[in-house]
């Protein structure tokens, strides 16, 4: 008995301990798991041996066992949810959002400011390094990575420089900042801490009421610097076509739309096949590039029978601005939001505490989903 119970803790230790050792981000998971279940295999064989021939009394392997599920489930009931604990990694990153149409010296300009905003830690000798880095991913974007000094000659932790610099990076106006820590599985768009989105049939009131949301948000302690980035400043012309006008005149909507196109973004004429490969001839406009909708206007457009008229005849040019992109979850229109949570406060608890919800004003057509992204 004493060598088959050896045996068979041996080759489960030998099974599990492997686990730990996967690369990758399965690795970065089970990494703890399989050293955890490989101790839990020798412990429950040491107890076989042991303690089991003290507990062979039924009252008191009974008690036991009770005593043993209370303490376990208290423990239970007291651990945080998280996908990765929150570490001390010595650095961590800030990154900024401008307006979709902000030209990237607006970028800098604001991304200085966060510079300004870091000076004090760098001079006090908290931060060793930071390195800005704009334009990428589009010129309204930007990144700035944040080496932190070693431990040994830092008083706090990053914890507590994040907790006190994120609220003061939420008060730089004119784009979104706000500083996370990177995580050791590498996952990407981990660091937000709670997502969370408006979901109904209507992206301007469902804007309306995430607004309403994140106002007590900013108030709650177990939450940092709650956002909403639903950009709606995105440049737009919005093409009006007076059609019975361009059919008094002999004019196509089509044929306006094509002029239109041709005119700002060229369009692909025609394919040809070189060798097997295929290419294709494109028509792009050529003289003066076209900055102003006045330019549009004053262009003429031939119609059927060979005279020209021109295109502010039949076509309204009104400048106006929408969202760079559309969200969708649950088959709904959906505007998304993000928040950091508090010191010691892990993802379980916001979502089980709706106390945020705008139950005055919010429609029954809106529905709130929560989803974890640290």
């Amino acid at each position: 008995m004493f060598f088959a119970v050896i045996s068979t803790t041996a080759t489960l230790a030998a099974v599990s301990i492997p686990i730990s050792l996967l690369p990758g981000q399965a690795g970065g998971i089970f990494s703890e798991f399989g050293f955890v279940l490989a101790f839990c295999v020798l412990l429950s064989s040491f107890v076989a041996q042991t303690l089991a021939l003290v507990l062979a009394a039924p009252a008191i392997a009974i008690g036991a066992d009770v005593a043993f599920a209370i303490v376990s489930f208290g423990t239970y009931s007291n651990l945080s949810s998280t996908l990765t604990p929150a570490e001390d990694r010595g650095a961590f990153l800030i990154r900024g959002t401008a307006p979709s149409a902000a030209s990237l010296s607006f970028t800098d300009e604001q991304m200085q400011k966060v510079e300004a905003f870091l000076q004090p830690y760098v001079d006090s000798g908290e931060i060793a390094a930071v390195q800005t880095l704009i334009g990428r991913g589009g010129t309204s974007s930007a990144t700035v990575i944040v080496r932190l000094t070693d431990w040994e000659d830092c008083d706090r932790s990053q914890r507590e420089i994040l907790a006190e610099l994120n609220p003061r990076l939420s008060t730089i106006p004119g784009i979104s900042v706000f500083a996370i820590s990177p995580n050791r599985l590498g996952i990407r768009g981990a660091g937000r801490g709670l997502q969370f989105a408006f979901l109904g049939n209507d992206y301007a009131r469902l804007a309306a009421e995430g607004d309403a949301l994140v106002a007590p948000m900013e108030a709650d302690r177990a939450l940092s610097n709650p956002n909403l980035p639903y950009d709606a400043t995105t440049p737009l012309m919005n093409v009006e076509i007076d059609r019975e006008m361009a059919t008094e005149l002999g004019l196509s909507p089509a044929s306006i739309a094509t002029t239109i196109n041709t005119l700002t973004q060229g369009i692909t004429a025609t394919e040809v096949f070189v060798e097997g490969e295929k290419t294709d001839v494109r028509l792009v406009p050529g003289g003066k590039p076209i900055r102003d909708p006045s330019d549009i206007e004053n262009v003429w457009i031939r119609r059927k029978d060979g005279a020209f008229v021109p295109l502010s005849a039949v076509v309204t040019l009104t400048p106006t601005s929408t969202v760079s992109s559309l969200a969708r979850e649950d088959f709904a229109c959906a505007v998304p939001g993000e928040t950091n949570l508090g010191a010691g406060v892990s993802l379980g608890v916001p979502p089980r505490a709706p106390r945020y919800w705008p139950q005055r004003s919010c429609p029954t057509m809106c529905a709130l989903s929560f989803a974890a992204r640290r």
